[in-house]
């Protein structure tokens, strides 16, 4: 599986404005991956955007979409004030560590002394299994990291 942000590189979208949601496919036109004689064609001989083009757009605009979507719910946390600031120290073996900071994570006691009424809206707004497969995560990470370490020593 590819990442969006390689998928769709090299071309990203632009907003024109932050008070407008008229947007630009802009290329990097710096990346190696342009090449005249090789690759797809974004327009064709009537200077039409090709299928591929128009693909790669929709792509582009449903990520931004998602993003949007992901900033909203994490605002919407906020407010709530249901993050906290985190740091994780991750142990690599044979003595490497990383100290991961500046991380906002769900904070557990604050979503468990939520009265009902709040809880009840983070239930209704579909928030919750968002909340849960977070915190589940939090707990995998120590365990990616061990199998990281695997993967490379082989």
């Amino acid at each position: 599986v590819i990442p969006s942000s390689f998928f769709n590189y090299p071309l990203s979208l632009v907003k024109q404005t932050d008070d407008d949601d008229k947007c630009f496919v802009c290329i990097d036109s710096d990346s190696a991956m342009i090449n005249n004689d090789q690759g797809q064609a974004l327009f064709d001989e009537k200077c039409e955007q090709t299928d591929y083009l128009k693909a790669r757009t929709e792509h582009l605009l449903n990520v931004s979409e998602k993003h949007e979507q992901t900033n909203n719910i994490m605002q919407y946390f906020a407010n709530k004030k249901l993050l906290t600031l985190k740091s994780l120290n991750l142990n690599l073996g044979d003595e490497e560590k990383i100290a991961l900071n500046g991380l906002y994570v769900i904070d557990e006691k604050k979503l468990e002394t939520l009265p009902d009424e709040e809880f009840n809206e983070l239930r209704n707004k579909g928030l919750l299994p968002i909340i849960y497969a977070h915190l589940s995560s939090m707990h995998q990470i120590a365990r990616l990291a061990k199998m990281h370490v695997n993967l490379t020593k082989n």
